[in-house]
């Protein structure tokens, strides 16, 4: 007498969403209804496992949260016991599926240079899955590109510095295209006035020559545009 024996009800459970985006908070509120009408006699325990080996720490509470540091799929299982009855009920499961979210870079704003000078640029980038990495590539727009196959980055965030040199003045647009590990991608360009820089030229020392001799003339000349072409007089 007074043993509770098998398929007896501890409580009713809805465990809650299952379906979220890395970075996003989940937080799960359960319904828990006691069948025996008294209020709140249980105690609690949530444990998780992640397919992409984030470690959460368990929770006591009736309610729990953790944040996804990554996509991956994250099962959730609550243990309730009733300390009155000394009772366990089946765990309460959810599989919550956490989906990749693109990063996001920001190529900065309109610049002017001259050719041969070094433009800089500094574009800072985030991922809402902070233990996603990221490769980038830039198209400077003269049929140039600098490849970044790992950037250096804490918990998904980071600024891509470089730099680069136009050997011809002209419009340009710059593109960079940022990459996370899990393929999610974010594109962003400025444009570039390049300005022609006029050559210089040295004729050279004075001379003195008698009349009738050759004057040889060995002018040097320089251009940073180092695609332009030259003409004399």
């Amino acid at each position: 007498t007074g043993v509770d024996v098998g398929n007896v009800l501890i409580a009713k459970l809805d465990m809650g969403p299952d379906l979220m985006n890395e970075g996003d908070v989940v937080l799960l509120k359960p319904t828990i209804i006691d069948p025996l009408g008294r209020e709140n006699p249980f105690t609690y325990l949530w444990r998780v496992e992640a397919s992409n080996g984030q470690v959460i720490a368990n929770g006591d509470k009736a309610t729990f949260e953790f944040t996804p540091y990554d996509n991956g799929v994250y099962t959730v299982r609550l243990f309730i016991t009733d300390v009155a009855r000394g009772l366990t009920a089946e765990p309460g499961v959810v599989v919550v599926t956490a989906l990749n979210v693109a990063p996001v870079i920001e190529a900065g704003e309109n610049q002017t240079v001259n050719e041969g000078d070094l433009l800089t640029v500094s574009m800072p980038f985030s991922d809402a899955g902070t233990n996603d990495t990221h490769s980038a590539v830039i198209d400077w727009g003269d049929k140039t590109t600098s490849m970044f196959e790992s950037l250096t980055e804490l918990f998904g965030s980071g600024t891509l510095n470089t730099d680069h040199v136009y050997a011809d003045n002209g419009p340009y647009v710059v593109t960079v295209t940022l990459t996370d590990d899990d393929g999610g991608s974010a594109i962003d360009s400025f444009e570039v006035r390049v300005n022609n820089v006029a050559a210089t030229v040295n004729a050279g020392a004075d001379q003195n020559v008698l009349e009738g001799q050759i004057v040889l003339l060995e002018a040097v000349f320089n251009d940073l545009g180092t695609l332009d072409t030259h003409t004399a007089t």
